[in-house]
């Protein structure tokens, strides 16, 4: 049942971004995104309603993965978690100052080649 449901429901935003295209509507780049399919569909409030749940997301999964740290790095440090979060900020506020994403692919392919030599 969640597959149907997720299949209409790229299907209705696949419908969207061509009826998008057909109307001229979309941005100039022609890289649509949800905001864009939010705002053709439900206007400046669907485009801010789309921005919202972006941001909450994004804040949600970091906060997760900061705590998720602090925790695992207080066992090896020997400071407490909240410490651990702090001192952290700083380096994680640089880093996302980065645009270009494929800068960290060396670091990524380490920690998964870490991840597979730890779980064989």
């Amino acid at each position: 049942i969640f597959a149907m449901i997720s299949l209409y429901s790229h299907r209705i935003i696949i419908l969207t971004v061509q009826a998008l295209r057909a109307d001229g509507k979309g941005p100039p780049s022609g890289k649509i995104e949800y905001q864009d399919i939010s705002s053709y569909t439900f206007g400046a409030v669907g485009e801010g309603i789309s921005a919202f749940a972006a941001i909450t997301t994004q804040l949600g999964g970091c906060t997760a993965f900061l705590v998720f740290i602090g925790e695992n790095m207080a066992d090896v440090t020997g400071m407490t978690p909240s410490m651990v979060m702090l001192c952290l900020i700083p380096l994680l506020y640089g880093l996302s100052l980065i645009n270009n994403a494929g800068l960290f692919a060396p670091t990524s392919h380490l920690g998964n080649a870490a991840l597979v030599l730890a779980l064989s």
